[in-house]
């Protein structure tokens, strides 16, 4: 699973999260309580609690641990005869002839696909 460190912040921001051995966790809730465990959520069929910071024990790293699903980042390519170049730039200029449009996912690794061709 592509995660990375838990945010609160980042949480409220609409992030999914899970634990680090993968399973969803839902309903978090942020609760004013006398103790560092404020955070509870629902894990499969149970309720567990969790530091700010996602953290299920203060004194070690465990697998119940929150971590945030990795955002992945796309950006588009214009590709013609002489190259490529970012989608923005292209539409800008005048007079290319792109020769298609090129999807770059830039996650854990950076892939690309062509996702679309033009006939001539």
């Amino acid at each position: 699973m592509k995660h990375e460190a838990f945010s609160y912040e980042e949480f409220l921001k609409g992030r999914k999260v899970f634990t680090v051995d993968g399973a969803e966790v839902t309903q978090l809730m942020k609760f004013d309580v006398a103790n560092d465990y404020c955070l509870a959520g629902v894990v499969g069929d149970g309720v567990e609690n969790w530091t700010i910071d996602g953290k299920y024990s203060i004194n070690t790293e465990t697998y119940l641990d929150l971590v945030l699903e990795k955002k992945e980042k796309k950006s588009y390519m214009i590709l013609y005869d002489g190259g490529f170049e970012s989608l923005e730039i292209a539409i800008q200029k005048a007079g290319f002839l792109p020769k298609g449009i090129l999807e770059v996912t830039h996650g854990e690794e950076i892939t690309a696909k062509v996702v679309h061709t033009f006939n001539k």
